[in-house]
């Protein structure tokens, strides 16, 4: 399945490069200090007008031949993830790799209207006290 849409219908947002002291704070956090668990030093988002068009770029990821999906991660789903746990994310991620290459990627997938409502979250979130 080809990976082509308008202008009008994607944005790519490229993240940049995670940087050592990013990685080395989660590693001990989240993973125990085995940065062999990190999955997100090159990410995008892909940020979409449409959920069509959302459903379609997440489908062919999944069916692009020239892609192994190592992992998803549905934050639009209420029953496993709570945005507040989440920093506000609404959107689908997925980890991955190029075939014949050992370098994962993350890509977000989100629509212009979610994206929108999880910066608000965010920022609802630093405001609360602790």
């Amino acid at each position: 399945m080809p990976w082509r849409y308008s202008k009008s219908e994607v944005t790519i947002i490229q993240a940049p490069i995670k940087g050592m002291p990013q990685m080395d704070q989660k590693t001990w956090e989240k993973y125990r200090g085995y940065y062999s668990h990190i999955k997100d030093v090159a990410r995008i988002t892909m940020e979409f007008t449409t959920v069509a068009a959302f459903l379609e770029a997440i489908s062919a990821m999944f069916n692009d031949v020239g892609v192994d999906v190592l992992d998803l991660k549905n934050r639009l789903d209420s029953t496993k993830w709570n945005p507040e746990d989440s920093g506000g994310y609404l959107d689908v991620m997925i980890n991955g790799r190029f075939k014949g290459s050992r370098y994962i990627l993350e890509v977000q997938f989100t629509v212009k209207a979610l994206l929108a409502m999880s910066r608000k979250i965010k920022i609802v979130l630093l405001m609360e006290p602790l």
